[in-house]
């Protein structure tokens, strides 16, 4: 049986007390289980408090993430949070390259690439969305150690717009994601992931785990989620 990685991408959702609720529900509610990894990435201001909780709650094991990263090192970048500040908080994965960044922000291919690099800089592992195979090959033909990257796959028609991918669609593409990135590689796959439309995805092989987004902001939505894949 395949052991799924759920990553939770708040988005730009929840505040502090928010969060703090959303944990402590969490905490209160989730059995753990090894059929499953969790992953919570909220916005930078949460990050401290994710960080402190998921350090004092050591026995469910939540890798602590980050939603974005600086392309920038340290120096005159006001308003950027770089790789060595999201260290500092336990942060073992972040997310780049995602739609709404290219989309929103005007990220390029070869802005993500210097995102990456930052990170692998600094031992975090970077958690490569992507939705066209175009975007994989850029990623591979700067020569990074592929063994250190993780995937999530999220076509733009199922980003927010509560309609997820056809299963067998991502499975394909995901197959031909393997033949440039390895067999070993891990892919998530994004997009209108909810509990009621995630049991189909589970009879491929291919798809090691979901990058959730709006099924993410309310613990018991999560939780429900988590629950159905088990």
């Amino acid at each position: 049986m395949n052991k799924y990685w759920v990553v939770a991408n708040w988005k730009l959702n929840n505040t502090y007390s928010t969060a703090e609720e959303w944990l402590r529900f969490f905490y209160d509610t989730y059995t753990p289980s090894d059929r499953i990894s969790v992953g919570i990435a909220p916005s930078f201001t949460e990050l401290g408090l994710v960080s402190h909780t998921v350090k004092r709650n050591a026995d469910l094991p939540v890798q602590i993430m980050a939603q974005d990263v600086s392309r920038f090192n340290v120096g005159k970048y006001t308003g950027e949070v770089g790789a060595f500040q999201l260290l500092e908080h336990g942060v073992s994965h972040c997310i780049v390259g995602h739609s709404e960044r290219r989309q929103y922000f005007n990220e390029s291919n070869d802005v993500i690439n210097e995102k990456i690099e930052r990170l692998l800089n600094y031992d975090i592992t970077p958690l490569i969305a992507v939705s066209e195979i175009e975007q994989v090959q850029s990623v591979c033909e700067k020569g990074f150690d592929l063994s250190r990257l993780t995937w999530a796959y999220e076509p733009i028609s199922a980003i927010g717009t509560g309609n997820p991918a056809d299963p067998h669609v991502v499975a394909s593409f995901l197959k031909s994601m393997n033949h440039l990135v390895g067999e070993d590689a891990y892919i998530l796959y994004g997009g209108s992931v909810t509990a009621e439309t995630v049991k189909p995805y589970l009879a491929f092989e291919q798809v090691d785990g979901f990058l959730v987004g709006g099924a993410s902001v309310k613990a018991n939505e999560f939780i429900d989620l988590l629950h159905s894949i088990l």
